[in-house]
């Protein structure tokens, strides 16, 4: 028995088929083995591989298969390289279904995997290492071949090759983002923001519409209504108190009736590649365009957007008399690369789920959503980090469960604004996203979310009036808010006083200077800036680090200390005042702005020299925005006085070494002197006879090259009158010629249409044999006609003769004479005995 069994497992493994990437024919057919082998391999192998399973020792190194009770000789895979498994899993099982005879199969599923960064290409194929103890190759030889199950080939590619460089895929680069896109962006961000205003300005109109408040009005207790009416006979805190207790019933009662059905205002980004445009499909779950009746539709049913709810949660404050507000966070598009960005979303492995039939159904592996990309609080096993799951989900119904859309924002976009009238000031309210009541610290989003941000927070009253209240809800206004406002860029704050305007109440309440008050010592009482970056552009703190190299600070008085370093190195730098940080200039600049460097006073800076500078250029001829000069003093404002030109004395003006006069800023101008800003002023001048100076204004740089720009000129004052004079007479003049000129023109265009209808009458109108004569180019003979002219203009002296000119009339062409002219030509002037008549 033995013996028998010995040459069968010998047989046993020759006709084992061995899986290889260089060799995938079998060394021996299975028709070789006997029948009877067979039977009793399958006994075997079956009693064996079940102990085993249950009675095995643990594995304790990489192994290709489970270890069994038999000693037979097992087929053993290639060594696999000490490559780590990054792998991707995609499980696939195909089993026949058996109609012969039951036969022992096992429960795993074949296993494909993959372990590649960049590519699908493989170049090694290995042996299965996942299956169990009695699904090895020597069971799968011992099979008949009529009821062995059909497995396919199994491979696994680690550390595949990169994808070729033309075909593969680039890392796509973000573009660089252009001053000219940043100005574009700048541009529709304000756009943006006044659109937004005005859309929010009608949703507040809405709220204030009678049939709207009639209609939510019936919907409030009179108990809640009891407790938002004022008693007199109360305290201050007592009759807060009630208010505060009616505001959370009617939030209570308003949460628990309307019901949330789309998403409402989100915040836009910018597409930095086609392929984060998102189709139109991607937002039929938000809220879109509402008219005015449809806003009543949403007040009698009392479902819509998570926005709308909020308006008709203030319209029905308006409706029980009390003063709500509209409050809206803005979401414009960011004019900045920085401030926002879209994020980009990690492509993901899609894994399969095994789904568990109870009742012998079709289950398919079914993909699932991505497996976070955060930190495991446990170690994966061998087998978890090949498949890439931790657990398979079982679903013992075979459907997997549909998420149902979320519609809740946790941080809202609408809130409400209810005036205490104990206290004198504003409760916000948020009925859906915080779900609070006087806590305006909650309600501002992290820099991180994705779909609010909390730039402009806008309130609109019932009289149609709004005010900006962000620095009610921003924690950090001047170190982070600021920054995606309008009021970072230059001439921002102006930008925001000139929109608000139109909203401005003309005549100021009291509560209105109480709220300034309040607002203003909220922002004062900010502090200082956590972060480094934060004091980069902060409108009150500054490091000397975010200096630029115009810039000095100056006096060097310390408001406090932030760490720059790491917590275990610590670097303390100063932080200072921003009103302390002087814009420094040459003293050459400082005369080209009007002003001169006081004396005695020395330089706050020395201008650092610039990488390639070209010393052959003429510092003074560098534009105001170049590099200083290398080693010239830097004086700030506070150093320079009024530049004071000297006067003009009898008429003389005064001028410079090249003789002409700068004139950068009008209070250049000496006393006693007048610009003339006209290109006729220095000729009249002359005219007038009068001394005059060429006024210097500027200068243009085309190729580091300065030039001078003039403009006019300066004169005495008591010339100036004379001088506009005769800029004036030479103006009409050139009138008078520009006229003459258009009239003579007008004259020649008229001659020549009248001269071109003549010819093309005289010529259509000559028959030859009863037919007329064919058309003519009337161009042609214009220009023909054009020509003749100017010779005659050129005739040297004298009148060329008439009868060389002359033309036979044609039969329908009437002479201007009645006379006869002699049978068309001139008579000689000799011969006197002839008369005008008669055509001998």
């Amino acid at each position: 028995m033995a013996g028998a069994r010995a040459r069968s497992r010998q047989a046993a493994e020759l006709s084992t088929p061995r899986r290889s990437a260089r060799r995938g024919n079998k060394t021996r057919s299975e028709e070789e083995v006997p029948a009877v082998f067979q039977d009793m391999l399958r006994e075997e192998e079956a009693s064996k591989a079940t102990s085993a399973h249950e009675d095995g020792p643990p594995q304790k190194k990489r192994k290709t298969a489970p270890p069994t009770t038999s000693p037979r000789p097992a087929a053993l895979p290639t060594r696999v390289s000490p490559v780590p498994l990054r792998a991707q899993a995609q499980a696939t099982a195909t089993i026949p279904p058996v109609a012969d005879e039951p036969r022992y199969t096992s429960g795993r599923l074949r296993q494909t995997i993959i372990d590649s960064d960049e590519s699908e290409d493989s170049d090694m194929e290995w042996e299965d290492a996942l299956a169990d103890g009695d699904d090895s190759d020597d069971d799968d030889a011992a099979e008949g071949r009529d009821t062995a199950p059909h497995i396919g080939d199994i491979s696994i590619a680690i550390g595949a090759k990169k994808t070729d460089e033309n075909g593969g895929k680039r890392k796509v680069r973000r573009r660089a983002i252009t001053s000219v896109d940043k100005k574009r962006r700048l541009d529709i961000h304000k756009m943006h923001v006044l659109c937004l205003l005005y859309h929010v300005h009608y949703r507040n109109a809405w709220c204030s519409d009678r049939r709207v408040q009639s209609t939510l009005r019936k919907i409030v207790s009179p108990k809640t209504l009891a407790n938002l009416v004022p008693n007199p006979d109360l305290t201050q805190y007592s009759a807060s108190k009630h208010f505060i207790d009616g505001m959370n019933d009617l939030k209570m009662m308003w949460s628990k009736r309307f019901n949330i059905t789309a998403r409402g205002m989100h915040k836009p980004r910018w597409a930095e590649v086609d392929a984060a445009i998102r189709p139109f499909s991607d937002f039929d779950e938000f809220d879109g365009p509402m008219d005015k009746d449809e806003f009543r539709t949403a007040a009698h049913t009392l479902q819509g957007s998570q926005d709308v709810g909020t308006q008709l949660f203030c319209a029905l404050l308006r409706g029980i008399g009390i003063e709500a507000r509209l409050v809206c966070s803005l979401q414009p598009l960011p004019f900045s690369s920085a401030a926002e960005r879209a994020t980009p979303q990690k492509t993901s492995v899609q894994k399969n789920t095994i789904v568990v039939d109870p009742y012998n159904k079709s289950a398919e592996p079914s993909p699932t959503k991505p497996t976070s990309q955060g930190p495991r609080n446990k170690r994966l096993s061998r087998l978890e980090r090949v498949m890439g799951e931790r657990h398979t989900v079982l679903n013992h119904t075979g459907v997997a469960p549909k998420k149902q859309k979320a519609y809740h924002t946790p941080y809202p976009v609408y809130w409400v604004e209810a005036f205490n009238p104990a206290y004198q000031k504003w409760v916000p309210i948020d009925v859906f996203s915080t779900f609070t009541v006087n806590c305006p610290e909650k309600l501002e989003p992290p820099l991180s979310f994705p779909d609010n941000i909390l730039a402009y927070a806008i309130a609109y009253e019932a009289d149609f009036s709004a005010k900006d209240v962000t620095q009610r809800y921003a924690k950090a206004y001047n170190a982070k808010t600021r920054k995606y406002r309008v009021h970072s860029t230059p001439g921002g704050n102006k930008w925001w006083r000139r929109a608000m305007d139109f909203w401005k109440r003309r005549y100021p309440l009291d509560r209105d200077q109480v709220e300034n008050a309040t607002l203003a010592r909220k922002e004062a009482l900010e502090g200082l800036p956590n972060n480094v970056q934060d004091f980069k552009g902060h409108p009150v703190y500054v490091l000397e680090r975010h200096l630029k190299h115009n810039e000095v600070i100056h006096p060097l008085h310390q408001v406090g200390k932030v760490n720059c370093g790491t917590a275990m190195n610590p670097k303390m730098e100063p932080v200072y005042r921003r009103v302390n940080v002087h814009t420094v200039r040459t003293a050459d600049k400082w005369y080209r702005m009007g002003r001169d460097v006081k004396f005695g006073e020395q330089p706050l800076k020395r201008a650092k020299p610039k990488k390639g500078r070209r010393s052959s250029i003429d510092p003074s001829m560098e534009g105001d925005d170049e590099a200083d000069e290398v080693g010239a003093g830097l004086f700030a404002e506070f150093q320079t006085e009024l530049y004071v030109p000297p006067p003009v004395v009898r008429g003389r003006v005064p001028r410079n070494v090249y003789g002409n006069l700068d004139l950068y800023v009008p209070s250049m101008c000496p006393p006693g002197g007048v610009h003339i800003r006209h290109k006729l002023a220095s000729k009249a001048a002359r005219i007038v006879g009068v001394d005059f100076a060429d006024a210097v204004t500027g200068f243009s740089f085309k190729g580091r090259h300065g030039t001078a720009i003039v403009q006019g000129v300066v004169v005495a004052q008591e010339y100036a009158d004379a001088v506009q004079g005769v800029i004036e007479g030479m103006e009409y003049q050139q009138e008078e010629a520009e006229a003459a000129a258009r009239r003579t023109e007008s004259l020649r265009l008229w001659r020549r249409f009248f001269l071109g209808l003549r010819i093309a009458e005289r010529v259509n109108a000559i028959e030859i044999d009863g037919e007329k004569g064919p058309a003519i180019d009337v161009q042609d003979e214009i220009s023909k006609e054009d020509r003749e002219l100017a010779a005659q203009e050129m005739a040297g002296g004298f009148f060329p003769d008439d009868a060389a000119t002359a033309e036979p009339s044609g039969s329908g062409y009437q002479p201007r004479h009645e006379e006869n002219t002699g049978g068309g030509f001139l008579p000689d002037s000799n011969d006197a005995g002839f008369d005008d008549g008669g055509g001998g």
